[in-house]
């Protein structure tokens, strides 16, 4: 007798195994794998629709001025800071979408110190010196767009390289070294991914598409990233965010591992600009080293630490000894373990590389020596271990306007006896007190973190500080405030100096304005505005030309024309006049100079055309 297990394994009916043949099954994987590639496709492309971690471009279209000009992406820093709240951003800088044919076009590479910090756009090297050359060479269309960031290095710059030689640049201005360890992606930096170059490279390339930001958001989150940490401090400086690795001594591992990151990048800058017959004008790093102590000493087998150098270098200095005391001085900041200044061997690798390529170096370090009391870089023309003050922002405009020169960067006819001495624009820059109480509080708030201070609690720099008017409050706001910049800073307080009548000090800040946005119609007519009030009328063209060249605006044809007329240039004035007109047809003051225009130039119909019309406006019968 069968079991009952037997009788019912009987009655189970078998199913019969499927086997695909070897065709079948490489045809369902290659359909598996077009599927899952076509979903990838389709969620990168949902995510690009939706702009989903923001627009990876360096250059967008700006939004105002006609649609004529690209600028550079505000939020280009997401792309090396993912996990920063508040990201460095580049400057309000903007240029023709296409390059005239009388254009000179050159761009700018560097980290905090070439952006201008402390101060605002209009006190950045490449804003001078874009005005300087751009009255050398009247005839021409002179753009110089800085695309410099705090906190960036030669990975960033390199980057940026292949959309900046897109742009058909005339010459390529380097200003980059100092941040090359703690910058985004360098060997010591809470950004960094190692020291292979390789997986640097490929990380920003694959931060171009949607899915790995998203997938790296998604880690961020998990690991709480985005808090930065159980022990984040909101009072933070970026400088102190920025260090992983705090003691970095001279010749050790991690330092040559710098340098070396330094040399390569900056070859293969070379390499690419080579190719597209771009020259590089590479300018030398200078630092504060007779005022700014080392801040980490380390001493080791080889060398000794650097605060006691540094002493050394004070004895010598106060003894009168100024040559030995400018080498033990150098040598300490060399030694100093917290690598936020660069060594002097970043110089070595700047100059090397130049040789090699056959470009230019501007000599900064003895351009600032020279300026220098006994020849020793110190607060003289520094706000603190490394950025220039402002007499420092126009030498530094003044020694790339020099290379440039000499070493015939923008290879037209130079008329020297054209070219104004950098002392007339550091006496006529617009710049304000607002400027620099702004810089005054950065810098404050700067050295009331870490490393200036001992990391012990938050920094409460700004708590004690007492504003001492309305300038004060507006600096401060601005350095609090996120929504709130030094450009509505500025354009608050010139209003408030135009309702109580202050034209002088209102046209002071537009002009402030105009250097900080060049590219912007807005504050080239409300500086004329203010310059009209108060009866200089010979400046008021100058900025009219500027703005015409920008954007035709009404308040600009209208003025022009009307101003030519009261200089008797009445076949100049027309084209202007007749602008003015086109959809202002009942513009009283358009019209009377339009008809005293084309009665001095003989045509007395279209005089006696506009003179009708003038009758026809309210309140002008008695004509």
């Amino acid at each position: 007798m069968q079991s009952r297990k037997a009788k019912r394994s009987k009655g189970k009916r078998s199913t019969p195994r499927v086997v695909l043949s070897r065709k079948k099954r490489i045809a369902f994987a290659f359909i598996a794998l077009v599927l899952s590639g076509a979903l990838l496709l389709l969620v990168e492309g949902c995510l690009r629709l939706f702009r989903y971690g923001g627009d990876p471009r360096l250059f967008v279209a700006a939004s105002v001025e006609g649609g004529r000009f690209l600028t550079c992406n505000r939020e280009i820093g997401r792309q090396y800071f993912p996990y920063l709240v508040k990201v460095p951003k580049p400057s309000w800088d903007a240029f023709l979408k296409d390059k005239p044919s009388n254009g000179v076009r050159m761009f700018v590479l560097g980290g905090s110190t070439a952006a201008g910090f402390p101060y605002g756009n209009n006190l950045m090297f490449s804003r001078i010196l874009n005005v300087r050359l751009q009255e050398a060479f009247p005839d021409r269309k002179i753009e110089i767009v800085n695309t410099a960031m705090s906190a960036t290095n030669t990975y960033t710059q390199l980057d940026f390289l292949d959309e900046i030689l897109a742009q058909k640049p005339d010459a390529i201005l380097i200003y980059s070294g100092h941040n090359e360890y703690y910058g985004a992606l360098g060997v010591a930096s809470r950004e960094s991914l190692g020291q292979s170059r390789a997986v640097a490279r490929a990380y920003l390339k694959l931060r171009r598409l949607k899915l790995f930001v998203l997938a790296q958001d998604a880690v961020g989150l998990v690991r709480g990233m985005r808090k930065q940490g159980a022990d984040y401090d909101p009072s933070a400086t970026l400088m102190e965010r920025m260090v992983g690795a705090k003691a970095i001594p001279l010749d050790s591992r991690l330092y040559r591992q710098g340098t070396r990151q330094f040399a390569e990048n900056l070859d293969r800058i070379y390499q690419k600009a080579r190719v597209a017959g771009v020259p590089i004008v590479v300018s030398e790093l200078v630092s504060n080293v007779r005022d700014q102590r080392p801040f980490v000493s380390v001493a080791t087998g080889s060398a000794p630490a650097a605060d006691l150098v540094f002493r050394d270098a004070q004895a010598l200095d106060r003894e009168g000894d100024h040559e030995q005391a400018h080498r033990l001085y150098t040598k300490a900041k060399d030694l100093d373990a917290l690598r936020f200044r660069a060594s002097e061997e970043f110089n070595e690798i700047l100059h090397e590389t130049a040789r090699r390529y056959g470009g230019a170096v501007v000599p900064m370090k003895s351009r600032f020596e020279a300026a220098s009391p006994e020849g020793i870089i110190g607060d003289h023309l520094m706000v603190d271990h490394l950025h220039p003050n402002v007499d420092g922002c126009f030498l530094m405009a003044a020694a790339f306007f020099d290379t440039i020169r000499d070493a015939k960067a923008i290879d037209l006819p130079w008329d020297r006896a054209a070219v104004k001495p950098i002392e007339h624009y550091r006496q006529n820059w617009g710049m304000t007190d607002l400027d620099l109480a702004c810089a005054d509080l950065s810098i404050r708030y700067l050295k009331g973190g870490w490393p200036f201070q001992p990391q012990a609690g938050p920094n409460r720099s700004l708590q004690s500080f007492g504003p001492q008017g309305e300038v004060d409050t507006l600096a401060l706001r601005v350095l609090t405030d996120d929504a709130y910049s030094i450009i509505l800073a500025h354009d608050d307080l010139a209003q408030r100096h135009e309702r109580e009548g202050r034209y002088l000090e209102a046209y002071h800040e537009y002009r402030a304005l105009c250097h900080t946005v060049p590219w912007s119609t807005i504050f080239l007519n409300d500086a004329a505005k203010n310059l009209l009030r108060l009866k200089r009328t010979d400046e008021v063209p100058a900025l009219l030309a500027r703005s015409l060249e920008i954007q035709e605006t009404f308040f600009a044809l209208r003025w022009m024309g009307h101003l030519l007329v009261n200089q008797g240039k009445f076949a100049e004035a027309i084209p202007y006049l007749e602008k003015a007109r086109e959809g202002h047809e009942d513009n009283e003051q358009v019209l009377l100079c339009l008809e005293q225009a084309y009665q001095h130039t003989g045509r007395h119909d279209e005089a006696l055309a506009v003179g009708q019309k003038l009758k026809t406006l309210p309140h002008r019968s008695d004509r």
